[in-house]
């Protein structure tokens, strides 16, 4: 059997091997996908027990900055202000209800909730946020530009984030967020603080992903939400062309059930998994490198591309298909949420716990 860590045309300096499967522990690896970057060469392998996909050898982590150079996630995302009169009204009913507004104006927000809250769990649910009870702490992990918090400090949350590329954090800092310069396991923050915690495509470019979910479990306070967004694995593209994985960034090729294998052993309980495909973007770009010349002309303009794809009437014409995929558990990104249990003090007393019940978790294809 070819071995995983002789990968053809490649040399190690700078490089590491991984000895285990950090979701299954397993130690046997198959060859799977090789990826040219520039004059170089990483190799794709597969965990023999649970297929997870992993590099190896790969970059340390004192070596993986040079391949952040150039990088654009400082300038990811928009933030908004609430422009529409609806938008006003609603962020507004939304913090008299939970915020430190008097009993007048709760009372009102309260008689007009058939209103304003079905409007306002779809923007939750588009922020992959619809498991979540009412507004508390968020700690973004890797926030780059911080737009997601941004967005999110809108309806009431109290918004922090964690950030390694200075040039990002610094431009979430700017707008009011609280960011440490760090990755989680560096950060400083105190245990069972948060009320939320998001990964959204940053536990694929993490040296220990294990270790990270344990954290962030840690830093949960009990009933509080961990959400996983990571581009799937076993999606509609990766089955038709599986050399999908943004390597040497992304270090592994998750599944919905690798998510929830790494959650439950963090002590957290699985809510929900879905797959999704919010737009063709995604899906385009993981194959960006083999089509991007054809449809965009020589050279190729990446981020064009990106305003063309996003487009609203691209996205309508793209919302059957991926719907489609989606229903088949075969969307581009796999989001897993998972909560940590709820213990009473009388639960505490007794040693004992009361956990919450699990919700209905939609089965992925492939797993």
């Amino acid at each position: 059997m070819e071995s995983c860590t002789s990968v053809p045309g490649t040399s190690m300096s700078g490089r590491e091997t991984v000895e285990a499967c950090p979701v299954c522990g397993a130690i046997g690896f198959v060859p799977d996908e090789y990826y040219p970057v520039d004059d170089d060469v990483f190799g794709m392998c597969r965990c023999s027990a649970c297929g997870l996909g992993i590099v190896t050898p790969r970059p340390t982590r004192e070596a993986m900055g040079a391949f952040y150079e150039g990088f654009p996630h400082a300038s990811w995302g928009r933030t908004r202000g609430l422009k529409r009169g609806g938008e006003v009204l609603i962020a507004a009913a939304v913090r008299a209800e939970y915020g430190d507004g008097g009993s007048i104006s709760r009372q009102a927000s309260r008689v007009t909730a058939p209103l304003w809250r079905p409007v306002w769990r779809s923007w939750l649910r588009k922020a992959h946020l619809g498991a979540v009870d009412r507004p508390g702490r968020v700690l973004d992990v890797g926030c780059a530009a911080g737009a997601w918090l941004a967005n999110q400090r809108r309806w009431g949350f109290e918004v922090f984030g964690c950030e390694p590329d200075a040039a990002a954090g610094a431009r979430a800092r700017s707008l009011g967020i609280d960011v440490q310069f760090s990755d989680l396991l560096s950060a400083d923050f105190e245990d069972a603080f948060f009320d939320v915690i998001h990964f959204n495509h940053v536990l694929e470019h993490c040296h220990l992903p294990a270790e990270n979910v344990r954290r962030a479990a840690e830093l949960l306070r009990p009933g509080g939400m961990l959400v996983i967004v990571v581009p799937n694995g076993e999606s509609a593209v990766a089955r038709a062309y599986r050399r999908v994985e943004d390597v040497p960034r992304h270090l592994w090729s998750f599944t919905g059930a690798h998510l929830e294998r790494l959650t439950a052993e963090a002590g957290l309980e699985v809510h929900s998994t879905t797959t999704e495909s919010p737009d063709p973007w995604g899906s385009y770009s993981a194959l960006w490198r083999a089509t991007d010349e054809a449809l965009s002309g020589a050279g190729g303009d990446l981020e064009a591309n990106r305003v063309w794809w996003t487009s609203r009437r691209i996205k309508r014409k793209f919302r059957t298909i991926g719907g489609y995929w989606d229903d088949l558990g075969l969307g581009y990104q796999v989001v897993c949420t998972a909560r940590k249990p709820a213990v009473s003090k009388r639960a505490v007393a007794e040693g004992t716990e009361l956990t919450l019940p699990r919700s209905r978790t939609r089965v992925v294809a492939g797993l």
